[in-house]
């Protein structure tokens, strides 16, 4: 029986994993900005756009619901535990091989059709076979945080990120320096690492498995909930297309609504007066540049956040309406401190990191710019997970999918007559209104 889970030192573990990974991330990005530069790094910006809509394909919310699932019944019934990971990776195999053909014959129609360069085909075809092994680390990723293997989760990120860097550093070199040839190459290393990653998640799970210990029997004033070992088998798949999908939903509708946003972004700046070059360096200095300096802190955000859904779990059904409580108002009153600092820091500083980063004026004035936004957007990614973690995925689905909306309709209705100006504007309004919505659906549920 997993006990004593110690949230803040797993947290700060993850932490402390995350900002090496990303820090290398953000390291590699600014040599990747000095390869392609800003043209290159927009373009690039929109290949990912349209993969992310495949990968949301061929994931459909599986972490989350192995997560969510498998600390679910090691409370209440240990005996679901082995059939749910079954239909677990056979889902995420279903998922994933589906969304690789429809992007790997479907490359050529993306290319000319959404994003209107004929360069990026090539990358997508690349990137679709990558698919079905993401899908499957995926379910191993849920494991580990549902079974709360901190160190298994850290391993699988950082042998990620060091065999994807090695392959960027040997495939990258022997380009010719092209756009689209050097695009290629990092794709190519991108897959690379997918398979090496589920490979080496494989057999942390396998030992990991071998390892677990859940109790014979469901514990406690909840054992009335369990079900004999046969009916709840029978009904696995059930239960994890019953909780993976409301997710999925929300996923797809957001990230095709996302997708749809960053294909006008470069249309819109085109109509407000912007040549084709100029609008994609403009999306690749804000998606390339800034944005993941921004993001950078909020690795906390996203381990807290990660760790949080089986914590909540478990309390929630074992009816600890106390603990509960707890927990969330004491992560939310550590995370507004935190992001308060971290946007100080970014406010601060910001004009020093973008020339230091990626020589770039432009990318610091953006960061000082978007600095006092990091409050709200860091709050907002813990409120989603608390949210989530206490069984408001439907919800979270809701708001979620109109804040897509209301971003793609602002993009496309003045981005075309106030420029980038338009698109900062847009940004700050949908995570103010993407917060408020969050928050209030948390404190209500708290009362």
């Amino acid at each position: 029986m997993l006990k004593d889970r110690p949230l803040l030192k797993n947290t700060l573990i993850m932490t402390a994993v995350a900002l090496a990974v990303r820090g290398i991330g953000i390291a590699f990005q600014s040599y990747i900005t000095s390869v392609i530069g800003a043209e290159g790094v927009g373009l690039f910006a929109l290949v990912q756009s349209a993969f992310t809509l495949a990968l949301t394909f061929a994931t459909s919310g599986i972490r989350y619901a192995v997560t969510r699932l498998i600390a679910e019944k090691s409370t209440l019934n240990p005996a679901e535990v082995a059939p749910t990971m079954r239909k677990a990776f056979a889902y995420a195999c279903v998922c994933s091989v589906a969304a690789a053909l429809a992007l790997y014959f479907g490359a050529d129609l993306v290319a000319s059709h959404w994003i209107h360069d004929d360069r990026v085909a090539q990358p997508l075809r690349v990137m679709a076979l990558g698919l079905p092994f993401i899908a499957l680390t995926a379910v191993t990723g849920g494991y580990f945080s549902a079974t709360w293997n901190v160190r298994a989760n850290s391993a699988s990120y950082i042998f990620d990120q060091v065999v994807m860097l090695a392959a960027v550093f040997l495939l990258l070199p022997r380009t010719h320096g092209g756009v689209a040839e050097s695009i290629i190459a990092i794709v190519t290393a991108n897959l690379i690492s997918n398979a090496a990653g589920l490979a080496f998640g494989l057999v942390l799970y396998i030992h990991a498995k071998r390892g677990a210990s859940f109790p014979d029997t469901p514990i406690g004033s909840v054992g009335k909930l369990s079900l004999s070992r046969g009916n709840s088998r029978d009904k696995a798949t059930g239960k994890l297309v019953a909780t993976a999908v409301p997710i999925a939903l929300s996923a797809y509708f957001r990230t095709a609504l996302n997708t749809v946003q960053h294909m006008l972004i470069p249309i819109g700046l085109r109509s407000s007066g912007l040549d084709a070059s100029a609008s994609l360096a403009a999306h690749g200095v804000l998606h390339g540049m800034v944005f993941p300096v921004l993001m950078f802190p909020s690795v906390l955000m996203v381990s807290a956040a990660d760790l949080l859904i089986p914590e909540l779990t478990a309390a929630q059904v074992a009816g600890r309406n106390l603990k509960v409580h707890n927990i969330v108002t004491r992560i939310l009153k550590l995370s507004f401190a935190f992001s308060l600092g971290c946007a100080a820091v970014l406010f601060t500083f910001g004009g020093v990191i973008g020339r230091a980063l990626y020589n770039s004026d432009q990318a610091g004035n953006y960061i000082r710019l978007l600095a006092p936004l990091v409050v709200v957007m860091y709050m907002d990614m813990i409120t989603d997970g608390l949210l989530k973690g206490l069984g408001q995925q439907l919800y979270s689905m809701y708001v979620n999918i109109a804040d897509s909306a209301v971003s793609c309709l602002l993009v496309w209705q003045t981005l075309p007559i106030w420029g980038i100006k338009a698109y900062i504007f847009m940004i700050v309004a949908t995570e103010l209104f993407n917060f408020a919505l969050s928050l209030h659906k948390l404190r209500t549920m708290l009362r």
